[in-house]
């Protein structure tokens, strides 16, 4: 009668396991989940040429993006939105110049000006919340 309970807890525990490893694999390419250098929990993004932004349950790591934001000046709408966790925002030029900088951002707004190619550098460290980075041109946004 043993040798039955533990080969049946074997196969339970066996069919838990692939039960659960097929969970992460619907999830990872669902979207709903990514596991790697950074975890994102319900993460949807939108990106583009010349912006970025993200809403998420849940963020952890660093995420990285090149904008190109044109030879004129610009600005950059920065959003932030923090239900639970830390979120940091770097954004530093091509050529060295550091636009913005900013650690443990609570839900909060920013507006920088910016030319050329930057990258915008995410650290985030069970982040809940979302963040947004837009362009909008100098002479249409102040007239």
């Amino acid at each position: 009668m043993q040798n039955k309970n533990k080969s049946f807890n074997c196969k339970k525990l066996i069919i838990t396991l692939v039960a659960v490893i097929a969970l992460a694999a619907i999830m990872q390419f669902t979207g709903l989940a990514s596991f790697g250098s950074y975890v994102k929990v319900l993460f949807f993004e939108n990106k583009g040429e010349s912006n970025w932004g993200a809403h998420y349950y849940m963020l952890t790591g660093k995420l990285s993006k090149i904008l190109h934001l044109g030879d004129e000046e610009c600005y950059l709408d920065i959003n932030v939105k923090t239900d639970a966790g830390n979120i940091s925002l770097l954004i530093k030029g091509a050529d060295g110049t550091t636009y913005f900088h900013k650690e443990n951002i609570q839900t909060s707004s920013y507006s920088v000006t910016a030319t050329g190619t930057v990258r915008a550098t995410v650290i985030a460290e069970g982040h809940r919340g979302s963040f947004s980075i837009e362009k909008h041109n100098a002479k249409s946004t102040n007239p």
